[in-house]
């Protein structure tokens, strides 16, 4: 199964309540009624986001945070460039220029590695838009983030994370389609990690395994600075998976 992930700014003039509510209460239903769409879920930044001010603070990203992100489940890439093709999406993309930023949002194709399944009712997601070092290829960069995923299982194991996917971008070739959407940034991969609450984020965020453990591991081949990290609410609109 294929997953598009569409990372969304909002246009000037919108507050971020003003976009997420048009985003859940108008163009939901594009998600929702479209047959070809297996899952489709919204991820709601939150206004007071503990990680993007923790990350500003520490100067570590550089990388504007995004309002929310679209993820979108499909049967196969034919599904998905057959749908950027079909009335409905272009019904979808008219809509969106009432309340998203085309030119500063961005959009990319990604398979799962699921490293620990989430559960199906957790409410926050935390979102990790990677790039890798410059000094590492893709291949090399990918095992050494799927090694980086014993992290995960360690705080699962304390009870604090209770799901966690590492879903991996697909070759630019495989992106072709989404021109309309692709936007300038371009990711090696995304990380959710999904929480039952914001102080069992903060408590595992605060901990030697986060701030020693995974952050010396991550610099081996993540490029902070040009990542981007952010936390989200999420909304099921259709199937309830994740």
């Amino acid at each position: 199964m294929i997953k598009l992930i569409y990372c969304l700014r909002r246009v000037p003039g919108l507050s971020l309540r003003e976009f997420q509510e048009h985003w859940l209460e108008q163009h939901a239903r594009f998600g929702r009624d479209n047959r070809i769409i297996r899952r489709y879920v919204q991820y709601h930044r939150l206004e007071d986001d503990p990680i993007v001010a923790a990350m500003a603070q520490a100067g570590a990203s550089q990388v504007e945070p995004f309002d929310g992100v679209a993820i979108s489940w499909w049967d196969d890439l034919d599904s998905v460039r057959t749908a950027m093709d079909s009335p409905e999406v272009a019904a979808a993309l008219e809509d969106e220029r009432h309340f998203i930023d085309h030119r500063r949002s961005t959009a990319c194709l990604t398979t799962e590695r699921v490293i620990i399944e989430p559960c199906a009712d957790v409410p926050i997601v935390l979102f990790e838009c990677l790039r890798r070092r410059s000094d590492i290829d893709r291949a090399e960069f990918s095992r050494r983030w799927e090694e980086h995923g014993k992290i995960g299982r360690r705080a699962h194991a304390a009870k604090l994370l209770m799901g966690y996917v590492q879903n991996v971008t697909l070759t630019s070739g495989a992106q072709d389609g989404l021109e309309a959407i692709a936007g300038p940034d371009s990711w090696d991969g995304v990380t959710t990690g999904y929480f039952e609450s914001i102080a069992k984020m903060k408590t595992l965020m605060a901990s030697p395994l986060v701030t020693q453990d995974a952050y010396k591991e991550e610099r081996a081949f993540m490029d902070h600075s040009r990542s981007g990290f952010f936390v989200t609410r999420r909304h099921l609109i259709r199937d309830i998976i994740r």
